[in-house]
């Protein structure tokens, strides 16, 4: 950081989390869960100043510098089309419960 500017952090890539599967064989499917809309970003960012002379006599004094910030994100052109995991989760459902019915049925 310089002693003329504040770096402000990226901004987040959401807040939402993902949904995720992992079938028994390996396939997996992952989405996220945030929005494609804008959203306002508040934080504090700040710097934390090194001691002048530690080895003087003197008390060495530091600057310490805090800075709340407010930042608008408005995605711009066309949202991305999500993968849905949901039907690719249904079917891993449906298979297990039939793996389970032949089982059952199953000759000892």
């Amino acid at each position: 950081m310089s002693a003329n500017g504040v770096y402000m952090p990226p901004p987040p890539m959401g807040v939402g989390g993902e949904d995720s599967i992992t079938t028994g064989t390996g396939t997996h499917c992952r989405t996220s869960m945030n929005s494609n809309k804008g959203y306002v970003d508040l934080g504090v960012t700040g710097t934390q100043g090194a001691a002048n002379d530690v080895f003087s006599g003197f008390s060495a004094q530091r600057q310490d510098n805090a800075t709340i910030y407010a930042r608008v994100v408005i995605p711009l052109g066309d949202a991305p089309q999500k993968i849905d995991c949901g039907r690719f989760m249904q079917l891993e459902i449906e298979r297990l419960e039939s793996e389970i019915k032949m089982l059952r049925y199953a000759p000892d």
